[in-house]
């Protein structure tokens, strides 16, 4: 089994199985990619003193499990506030957009509030197994989810935490906006 979701060759991102979803044998889940593209966008001209606030993303049709190009520019370059836009492609075909929107942070008094009460961690829930897939290695087995309520199966409503097993791109730190987007 592979040991990150992608393996950066030059300019490209080579998928691995740990990118395959459970509807395709030939197409990914859209969580890895939606994590490749909002990591390049959330590196564009990046800033010390701005947090992505906003990420959106529109996915045009499936995503092959082919090699993958990005590109990114920023569209409004504000003091206070900054639009990125990318587009990953698979050779000359858009198969993802996506815009993230980042914002100057500041300091700010913290009131002496209560705060809300907390959700059980992961410890406290129970390991699920995905959905089937039909495949020995996919998202399924890249990922590991901790159940605090209800299950992928269940119907109703359901309380999970979701947990990467290996990196995003081999070599590469993962940031906590790529951890949000992979789920």
């Amino acid at each position: 089994m592979s040991d990150a979701f992608f393996v950066r060759d030059g300019d490209r991102y080579l998928p691995t199985e740990l990118t395959r979803g459970p509807w395709s044998p030939d197409a990914q889940h859209g969580g890895p990619p939606a994590a490749l593209l909002g990591t390049a966008m959330e590196r564009t001209e990046p800033r010390e003193d701005t947090i992505v606030v906003r990420a959106s993303f529109e996915m045009l049709k499936p995503v092959p499990l082919k090699p993958l190009t990005i590109a990114t520019r920023m569209s409004t370059a504000g003091r206070s506030v900054q639009t990125i836009s990318g587009v990953l492609s698979a050779g000359d075909e858009e198969i993802l957009r996506g815009q993230v929107m980042r914002i100057r942070t500041t300091e700010l008094p913290i009131e002496d509030s209560p705060l809300p009460e907390r959700p059980p961690g992961p410890d406290q829930g129970r390991k699920v197994p995905f959905f089937p897939s039909g495949h020995d290695a996919g998202y399924h087995t890249g990922m590991e989810a901790s159940f605090v309520s209800g299950a992928f199966l269940e119907q109703g409503p359901a309380v999970a935490w979701l947990r990467m097993r290996f990196p995003l791109v081999r070599g590469e730190a993962v940031s906590p906006l790529a951890r949000v987007l992979i789920a």
